[in-house]
């Protein structure tokens, strides 16, 4: 069976991509060409859509179109992303509650 090619941007799951539609990461590094925002570099953001110009990209080398909340979107080389989980896998992904000094009674 052929591998079915979807050119432009694709808001779908791409087996093989670096990044999935619904992912999580975060803007580690910048172009040289500084035709990016540096706003979004730390920023945690959503994959929004993979965008393919060319066959030759599929699957394994889109432009990754991130959506940065109120950043707005903007596309970004997947080595320009990491993952959430590969930031800090020892990191937990939420706090314990913790009850505050302030509210205990006496």
């Amino acid at each position: 069976m052929p591998l079915e090619v979807k050119l432009g941007v694709v808001h779908e799951a791409v087996p093989g991509a670096p990044f999935q539609v619904g992912q999580r990461v975060r803007v580690v590094c910048m172009a040289d060409d500084d035709s990016l925002d540096e706003r979004f570099v730390g920023q945690l953001g959503v994959v929004a859509g993979l965008v393919y110009d060319d066959v030759a990209q599929y699957p394994n080398d889109p432009m990754v179109l991130l959506d940065g909340g109120q950043l707005g979107t903007d596309v970004f080389f997947p080595e320009e992303l990491r993952a959430e989980a590969e930031l800090d896998p020892e990191r937990p992904r939420h706090r314990p509650y913790r009850q505050s000094v302030l509210s205990r009674g006496p």
